[in-house]
């Protein structure tokens, strides 16, 4: 060992009292060659004594007497590279560290030799108060004293060991079989002496991280400024939890460490190190966030790895190699989530659960919003692997709790000190969550789900329809937290608290098929939707009535494609879906006897008369029908009454009879109590106590009762033909009623102050109606203000009344729409009812009729459709849908004109449940010279397909017309063809007949398309009928 006695003269302090106002009162140099040893040794109110080589205090006023131990640097920082980068051919940026230190304290007398100085293990280190576990610093910005221990084990951070750690240090060189150990300084575990600190140790020593250096580091070191930063907090602040030591080494050329550190909370997750001679072998740091739009927990693990790579010359270098690996969470997300917008109601899942179903390293990128701007990496960044987005499975539960709903969305990744910010401006500056926000606003993510049912809201009750639908695809916002009732950093708070991000999916946009539009046209194509109104500011509550959940993104508009997309093809559109549409199956409740004659079983039926039920239902019996849909059973209430109540008003028939000399006359008066009828829970027949709860208006005023009175006479001469029904008369009459029609989906409600029917027996039955009111609602409420518009204005609407009963027309003509180059003129909306005294009633609806189209032109190209239905009482009775697209082109050179036009036509009819589909295609030219000379022509394919009697026929036809001044000719050639495609080996047969060719060898004669495979058993039966 060599001593350099005094290489600085320094002086000593007369005045300070504590070691942080100490200066070195003697500095030396400590060089030993055999081990490398290389110190700087700093005395602190200590000199040698010349007499006795002991270290004696300078000013006895100052309490404290160690010294400081310099390291030289004892890390190197490199940059690193890529793993899909060529390892460079010149060497790479570096930086080294600063100096570590060790301070100690010596008291007065230590020995002036190096064994005394060196013999660390029971020497107690001087720490900041930063290195005190679970203790909240004052600051972690301020810069360690220089009279504490500080180790600099990687460049710009920082370390301290705990209170209880101590060093070892070897006092003289080990040398094995000519191989000497370089002298190393080791961090023991605590309470342990001079016991290594290898990995296999069972106690690990701690560190804690107390400062780092400010100023940017290059991105491309292994650790960045950030990162430096979370470990120091990690480690510092409560809830503070230390790095563990498996290895720290101090020597003259630099630290080996083996550190890693793992914490619950904050962005940092895990960090671990490991260095030999100064040099980076192994740095791993996993930094939580989350997974925007849905706040799934995930992770970003960064690895960088020194590994032996050859450079573009062939030259073997050892490079630093950075990789990034995502993990996500496999917990469930829970909606609706704290502080969500409408509690949730944006979104049609309750739970989901994330999967990345990729391997490999990922790469991030920037997100760049429209104006080129960009959110940095470290904060926000779209996650890619081999070039491509990595896309996250999800799997989802339905507000209808069904289960398995598969999608995939990109992942883009929220750090977690960025994820709970709730402000998107701080200081008028976009937050880089605000800035997320807008991104998501321009660009909403796009989830395909391929057209699996889907629950949109929650099931209510009287959701006959449901919101279920086949979902082609659902596009995601973001929602931004409810900030109302608290200040920004006490929901910040409640936020971390729950580990919920503040932000939440929403759903932008939709494209929905519905089932009960398929079912009836064989398909339909998807219709764009977001959430309405009604349904996210209230759900299913009492503001939203009609159980409001979808709106159609562009509602009131025309497809001038001739693809289905309302609820009725080919044209119709509606703004809303409603779980209230359609009809629904209810249970059908028990009917008692119509005598249940007897005194009640039950245990309290002593205490009073016994009670009898009288049911109307077994005496009317079904045939005894209103409007020839509803049965009277239906609406009169079941009578039940006490025996001592028999000679009251008990709303029982009343019959008398009279006796006179001609014969015996009969009198049944009855004035019954009405109730509301439903079908399938669908209020039909609604008495006036009824309406405000079945949403309707007060059409009677509030007060108002639905009555009823029944009288049947009849007059029996006593020289009558017993055969013959003589004098009999029936009077019907009802009071303040309403009519829901048709059952199931209802579009219009009729308001009766009186239905009165007489019948006096001989065939001159009279019907007498006093209407009160009638509008849309339901199904075609949307009609509803157009109906009061043009009602009042040209006094359309009228209903006819007659003996024959009750018929309703309303023709209701739209004006001329415009939207930019789309015109639509000759659309028209009507209304047809029928409601006769005997036999069901009937609604119609049509959209344009056949003869008289609406028409599309949008700009050259033109088109012409309509659509008619028909219902008789509950069931479909006749669809008419058509559609005609048409194109024309006109040119004129010099002293030639000419023209061309193409249609194309579609047609669906249902008819005694029969559909049938027709297509044509339509080719017109004509040239004219002069106007002197025309020349027509025209080419007509048409296709006629019928579904029930499989029955295909085509026709093709050409004309063409010549006329001049001196003549006029034209020809024409028409072929038609029937094949019945009942079956391959009749449809093969038909063709064959057509085409003239004979049966092949083998087959029979007359084994060609037979008459059951054009009519079947019951359509030939009811033609027969008809003859009969």
């Amino acid at each position: 060992m060599a001593i350099l006695d005094n290489p600085s003269a320094v002086g000593a302090a007369t005045d300070q009292h504590s070691a942080a106002q100490v200066a070195p009162t003697r500095v030396d140099r400590l060089i030993r060659a055999a081990d490398q040893l290389c110190l700087t040794l700093e005395f602190l109110n200590l000199d040698v004594d010349p007499t006795g080589r002991t270290l004696v205090t300078v000013d006895p006023r100052v309490a404290f007497t160690g010294v400081r131990i310099v390291f030289g640097s004892q890390h190197t920082a490199e940059a690193t590279v890529d793993a899909d980068e060529e390892a460079p051919t010149a060497g790479v940026d570096h930086r080294r560290a600063a100096e570590s230190r060790l301070v100690v304290a010596l008291p007065s007398g230590t020995p002036y030799a190096l064994k005394s100085i060196l013999d660390l293990a029971g020497r107690a280190l001087v720490l900041d108060e930063r290195a005190v576990p679970s203790r909240k610093p004052s600051s972690t910005s301020s810069e360690p004293s220089s009279e504490v221990t500080a180790l600099e084990l990687v460049d710009s951070l920082i370390f301290s060991p705990e209170p209880d750690g101590r060093f070892a240090a070897g006092l003289v060189p080990v040398t094995r079989a000519d191989v000497t150990e370089i002298w190393r300084a080791r961090l023991l575990p605590e309470g342990e002496t001079g016991v290594s600190t290898d990995a296999d140790s069972a106690e690990r020593a701690k560190l804690r991280a107390i400062w780092s250096r400010p100023g940017d580091t290059p991105p491309d070191r292994p650790l960045t400024s950030d990162e430096r930063s979370r470990i120091v907090t990690a480690t510092t602040v409560d809830p503070a939890e230390a790095i563990e030591v498996n290895r720290l080494w101090l020597t003259t050329h630099g630290s080996f460490i083996d550190l890693s550190g793992a914490w619950a909370t904050g962005q940092l997750a895990s960090y671990l190190h490991r260095t030999v001679a100064g040099r980076d072998l192994h740095v791993e740091t996993a930094e939580r966030g989350f997974l925007a739009p849905f706040g799934v927990p995930a992770t970003i693990t960064t690895v960088i790895e020194r590994v032996l790579s050859d450079d573009a010359d062939g030259h073997p270098v050892a490079i630093l190699v950075r990789q990034d690996y995502l993990s996500v969470s496999g917990a469930a997300r829970v909606f609706p989530a704290v502080r969500m917008p409408q509690d949730g109601r944006g979104l049609p899942f309750s739970r989901v659960v994330a999967t990345d179903g990729g391997h490999g390293p990922v790469a991030l990128i920037p997100v760049t919003l429209d104006d080129g701007s960009q959110i940095g990496t470290d904060k926000i960044a779209a996650v890619t692997r081999d070039g491509v987005p990595v896309v996250i499975g999800y799997r989802a539960t339905d507000r209808t709790a069904r289960t398995g709903i598969a999608f995939t969305l990109p992942a883009i990744f929220v750090t977690l000190d960025h994820a709970f910010t709730v402000q998107d401006r701080v200081n008028g500056v976009l937050t880089p969550l605000g800035n997320l926000s807008r991104f998501f606003a321009d660009h909403p993510v796009e989830a395909e789900l391929g057209g699996q049912s889907v629950g949109w809201a929650d099931p209510h009750p009287d959701g006959r329809a449901g919101s279920t639908r086949s979902t082609r695809l659902i596009r995601f916002g973001l929602d931004r937290p409810d900030l109302a009732g608290s200040s920004a950093n006490a929901i910040r708070d409640e936020l971390e608290a729950a580990g919920q991000p503040a932000f939440y999916p929403r759903v932008s946009s939709a494209q929905v098929t519905d089932d009960a539009v398929a079912a009836l046209v064989g398909g339909s194509e998807a219709i764009e939707v977001t959430y309405a109104d009604a349904w996210l500011a209230h759900g299913n509550g009492r503001a939203n009535p009609g159980l409001a959940f979808h709106s159609l993104v562009t509602p009131g508009t025309l497809d001038r494609t001739g693809a289905g997309q309302g609820l009725v093809r080919p044209s119709l559109r509606i703004d809303t879906f409603s779980q209230t549409l359609g009809s629904g199956i209810a249970p059908t409740a028990g009917i008692a006897s119509p005598l249940a004659g007897t005194a009640s079983s039950a245990a309290g039926a002593s205490a009073g008369p016994p009670i009898l039920s009288w049911d109307p239902a077994a005496a009317l019996g079904d045939a005894a029908r209103l409007f020839g849909s509803i049965a009277l059973q239906e609406i009169v209430e079941q009578v039940n009454i006490a025996l001592d109540d028999l000679g009251g008003d008990t709303g029982l028939p009343t019959v008398e009879t009279l006796l006179e000399e001609e014969g015996i006359g009969y009198l049944l008066r009855w004035q019954p109590k009405l109730k509301t009828f439903r079908v399938a829970g669908d209020p039909v027949f609604v008495i006036a106590q009824d309406l405000t709860q079945v949403g309707l208006p007060d059409f009677f005023g509030d007060k108002a009762t639905s009555t009823a009175k029944i009288e049947l006479s009849q007059f029996v001469p006593f020289d009558a033909d017993p055969e013959e029904a003589v004098d009999t008369d029936f009077e019907l009459s009802l009071d303040n009623v309403t009519l829901r029609l048709p059952p199931g989906a209802p579009a219009i409600a009729i308001a009766f102050r009186r239905v009165s029917y007489h019948d006096p027996g001989d065939g001159n039955a009279a019907l007498d109606t006093d209407l009160a009111d009638w509008r849309f609602i339901e199904v075609l409420e949307f009609l509803e203000p157009v109906r009061e518009f043009i009602v009042g204005l040209l006094d359309l609407g009228d209903i006819e009344i007659d003996s024959d009963g009750v018929r309703a027309e309303v023709e209701i003509p739209v004006p001329k729409l415009a939207f930019g180059v789309i015109n639509v003129t000759g659309l028209n909306v009507g209304l047809g009812l029928d409601l006769p005294n005997t036999g069901s009633s009937t609604i119609g609806f049509n959209l344009s009729r056949r003869d008289d189209p609406f028409r599309i032109t949008v700009m050259g190209f033109g088109g012409s459709g309509s659509l008619e239905v028909r219902l008789v009482a509950d069931d479909l009775d006749f669809l008419l849908g058509s559609l005609a697209v048409t194109y024309e082109l006109a040119a004129s050179i010099v002293v030639v004109s000419a023209s061309l036009s193409a249609s194309l036509g579609i047609e669906l009819t249902y008819e005694d449940s029969a559909v049938t589909l027709g297509a044509y295609v339509e080719l017109t030219g004509n040239a004219s010279v002069l106007g002197l000379v025309n020349i027509t022509g025209k080419v007509l394919l048409s296709l006629l397909y019928n579904l029930s009697s499989k029955l295909l026929s085509g026709t093709a036809q050409i004309t063409a017309e010549v006329d001049t001044p001196f003549s006029k000719s034209d020809t024409s050639w028409r072929q038609t063809v029937e094949v019945s495609l009942a079956s391959d080996d009749g449809g093969r047969r038909s063709r064959a007949a057509v085409l003239g060719a004979g049966p092949t060898a083998g087959e029979p004669l007359g084994s060609g398309p037979s008459f059951g495979d054009r009519f079947s058993a019951d359509q030939w039966a009811e033609y027969c009928a008809a003859y009969v």
